[in-house]
């Protein structure tokens, strides 16, 4: 049974996970060097101030690199911080006039491979010690922060929903796989998955066009507000731009093709694109050459198409099954709930298989070590939705007997119920993962 198989598989993650000691790609950008070295004392002014970093990033922001004194004077750098055009993993910012003796503070802010916006200080002194903070700082406008993550989580119940429901009408409600008298179900239930597809789409759409203000708040260091004139920038100048170009045409499209029942099947493909836009803008691309990302990328695609399956289909049931079973006499009632979850079992079981796969392979690809996975919040995070992911599947596989004729007590339209809800809290995590560092240096807990 492939449900049971998922279980076992679902508890053997962990322990393969402890098993592999692999090289993990990078994510977010962390500094490596910087010029002057943090909080050094250097005699002479210096011609250039410069930060390395681990990976290539992207600067979208005027605040790529800004030296200012102890009284907040800002030193200009000679044509504005620029990257270095040999090497694209430093920022460089030739100052336009000398430093006089005292101490001096470098914010920088830089889009990093994964699309996220990092930004941070560190100081230096001219003929003069100095002990001040250094690292990456903190913005409600980050990744990490609050209206990111909820837009995020937004965007991915959008996509379960229309893809979820899509799909669950297309693979499951097949009219010569049900009884004859069930045709007027069938139709009520198709009804439910096309309000459904529809409403996800609007959602995700709604919340990836809030998304574009807030990133280009983190871009370019400003608030909501300020940071309208720079959207056509980030949208044209940038990777997550396009990324985002893609997923809100994608959806454009599908909210138009949903009006014709002939274009049902090429809506269904375009859903199936919609992951990717996600997928090209997260962790999965910051694999190095971008040669060597296309893997991590189809993989996180992969995990992504899977969810939106199992958990829109999950939706599609609890939002549609009972004005459906209203229109069956009551005799008629459990032959329908019977053949619709044998046949949604069957996606289901295929969906949990990937998303098994392409989260143990995201796990060892962005973890790298039982350290960092115990140790790190991004781990934590990972533990958390492998926690909730034996719940689902343990109740899917009771919905799995129930499918093939084994007696149960279940009220299942209760327990799909609350297995939808668990999924849009595994999604929520998901949101959260996606905005958080995975651990540096790996192996370590952070």
């Amino acid at each position: 049974m492939l449900v049971l198989r998922a279980v076992s598989v679902s508890f053997a993650s962990l322990a393969l996970l402890f098993a592999l000691e692999s090289a993990s790609a990078s994510a977010h950008a962390y500094i490596v060097k910087t010029a002057p070295v943090t909080n050094a004392t250097v005699q002479t002014s210096p011609r250039e101030v410069s930060i390395s970093y681990d990976e290539p990033v992207e600067i979208e922001s005027h605040a790529a690199l800004v030296v200012r004194a102890a009284d907040g004077t800002a030193y200009p750098c000679s044509g504005g911080a620029h990257l270095d055009p040999n090497d694209a993993t430093r920022v460089v910012c030739t100052l336009l006039a000398q430093l006089q003796r005292g101490p001096y503070t470098v914010t920088w802010r830089v889009t990093s491979a994964d699309t996220h916006v990092v930004h941070g200080s560190f100081s230096f002194g001219v003929a003069a010690a100095v002990h001040g903070r250094s690292g990456a700082t903190a913005s409600i406008y980050d990744p990490s922060g609050a209206p990111a993550g909820v837009l995020r989580w937004l965007t991915l119940i959008g996509i379960a929903a229309l893809l979820g429901a899509l799909g669950f009408e297309r693979f499951v409600l097949r009219p010569r796989a049900f009884h004859g008298t069930a045709g007027e179900a069938l139709t009520l239930l198709r009804r439910s998955c096309r309000v459904l597809c529809s409403a996800g789409a609007a959602l995700a759409l709604f919340a990836s066009l809030a998304a574009l203000i807030v990133q280009a708040a983190a871009a370019t260091g400003t608030d909501a507000v300020r940071a309208l004139p720079s959207l056509s920038n980030v949208v044209f100048g940038s990777a997550w731009g396009v990324a985002w170009l893609v997923r809100v045409t994608l959806l454009c499209v599908i909210l138009l093709l949903m009006r014709s029942r002939r274009l049902a099947p090429l809506a269904l493909v375009a859903a199936a694109l919609v992951p990717v836009s996600l997928s090209a803008s997260g962790h999965a691309v910051a694999a190095g050459h971008p040669a060597q990302s296309v893997v991590p990328v189809v993989a996180d695609w992969v995990h992504l198409s899977a969810a939106a399956l199992w958990s829109g289909g999950l939706a599609a049931f609890s939002f549609g099954l009972r004005p459906a079973l209203a229109a069956l006499a009551l005799e008629e009632r459990p032959a329908f709930i019977r053949t619709t979850i044998a046949r949604f079992s069957r996606v289901a079981s295929t969906a949990v298989a990937a998303i098994v796969a392409s989260g143990i392979y995201a796990g060892i690809l962005h973890v790298g070590s039982p350290a960092a996975l115990f140790g790190s919040l991004y781990g934590r995070v990972i533990l958390a939705k492998i926690l909730l992911l034996v719940p689902l599947l343990s109740v899917g596989y009771l919905h799995y007997r129930q499918g093939h004729g084994h007696a149960s007590r279940l009220d299942f339209i209760t327990t799909v119920t609350g297995e939808t809800a668990i999924a849009v809290a595994v999604l929520g995590l998901s949101a959260l993962l996606t905005g958080l560092a995975p651990p540096y240096p790996y192996g370590e807990a952070s």
